[in-house]
């Protein structure tokens, strides 16, 4: 074993110590001790609650990548293909494209302004970089 894997293996121990110490003097509502996760995790695979919730999870995540592809890539290529599109909407797809997800995931905490299905939220932040993407290419193809 090399000695970067021994550092990296001997932080990782130190860390799981101190958070099982730590944890299991906290409320476990706030913060909880890595044996009880674990012991949820298999509890969950064993129930198979945790295949079910997952299985919802990623349709979701495949459903909203595809709409957020779909609408990104028709956008860029039209931001591409006519220039008064461009100019007016440029703009805003860089302001999107370089703001940080954080302030991206406002909309979620508020579903009166952004009323879609909340599993679909994040993905759907992803609209900007397909725009982005698609318009460079096509523009850079004329």
């Amino acid at each position: 074993m090399s000695r970067r894997a021994k550092v990296r293996l001997l932080s990782l121990v130190i860390v799981l110590t101190l958070w099982e110490f730590y944890g299991r003097r906290v409320n476990p509502i706030l913060f909880t001790y890595p044996l009880a996760i674990a012991r949820a995790f298999i509890d969950l695979v064993l129930s198979g609650e945790l295949q079910s919730y997952m299985k919802d999870s990623l349709l979701v995540l495949l459903y909203a990548s595809i709409l957020s592809v779909m609408v990104g890539v028709f956008f860029g290529v039209v931001m591409g293909r006519y220039a008064l599109v461009e100019w007016a909407t440029d703009i805003y797809v860089n302001a999107l494209y370089s703001m940080p997800m954080v302030a991206k995931s406002l909309p979620t905490m508020a579903p009166e302004i952004a009323p879609t299905p909340a599993a679909m939220r994040p993905k759907l932040k992803a609209t900007p970089w397909a725009v982005a993407r698609t318009r460079v290419g096509k523009s850079s193809g004329k």
